[in-house]
């Protein structure tokens, strides 16, 4: 088990990750939400999709972030990258980055981890960014499937009423 110590450091941390997991995955329960309320009971159905050219397209972005997703962060955040940041001191994890004031709290608790747990501890930040952009690639394919519920009706509707446009002119 991890020490009390650990926790309190990774705990913030890891409560903000939840949150933005929460965000990303209420976003993409919106965009279902959206597609039914809009598509859902009067949808056109397969045969209007294959009509469109932009399904294809949109399909093979959607199949290309659903492969990226899980790679990215591992492409983000290199062996020799993280191999850095575990030999890091336990001034510089306590550093902020963006003012490079050292937090002596912070500091004091980091020099009471075990050198695995402070091993660990310098990676827990690491991992955010590709958090982060795993989420995003996650989403893109709700977004993707957002757009092609809707591609049918609202694009048919607006070449009709551009054509009737330019019939009346």
């Amino acid at each position: 088990m991890y020490s009390e110590t650990f926790l309190s450091l990774v705990m913030p941390l890891e409560t903000i990750r939840r949150v933005i997991w929460i965000a990303f995955l209420g976003t993409i329960l919106a965009y279902v939400g959206v597609a039914y309320a809009f598509f859902g009971q009067t949808g056109a159905g397969v045969e209007a999709l294959r009509s469109n050219t932009l399904t294809i397209p949109l399909v093979i972005l959607s199949l290309l972030a659903a492969v990226l997703a899980p790679i990215m962060p591992r492409l983000i955040a290199s062996d020799s990258r993280l191999r850095e940041l575990i030999n890091r001191s336990p001034e510089a994890l306590a550093t902020d980055p963006r003012t490079g004031a050292v937090f002596e709290n912070r500091l004091a608790k980091i020099k009471l981890l075990s050198e695995g747990e402070r091993r660990l501890f310098a990676l827990v930040n690491s991992g955010f960014v590709g958090f982060v952009v795993r989420l995003a690639f996650n989403e893109s394919i709700a977004l993707y499937g957002l757009v092609l519920a809707s591609l049918p009706n609202p694009l048919l509707r607006s070449c009709r009423s551009l054509s009737f446009r330019s019939r009346s002119t």
